[in-house]
């Protein structure tokens, strides 16, 4: 089964290069692919962030966010 799912947890890997995602470490283009904890499925982590109002802030799921910029904006997602 791998590590793809542990306690309700979804860990991938990804590409830096090309985004490939992957349910186990490796290496892809030369490079070790980075570890991400998507969350539970449905969870807060899994979905785009919006803003207080309610409006769609971002395509990209919670969990790329917070690898592209080290960590998540303050306000913008709360765990239910």
């Amino acid at each position: 089964m791998g590590e793809g799912v542990t306690q309700g947890k979804r860990i991938i890997y990804v590409c830096e290069v090309c985004l490939l995602i992957s349910t186990e470490p490796g290496e892809h283009h030369g490079r070790p692919m980075f570890r991400c904890d998507a969350g539970e499925p449905g969870s807060e982590r899994s979905r785009p962030l919006m803003t207080p109002d309610g409006e769609l802030k971002t395509h990209a799921p919670a969990w790329w966010v917070e690898h592209c910029l080290g960590r998540l904006p303050r306000t913008e997602i709360t765990e239910e």
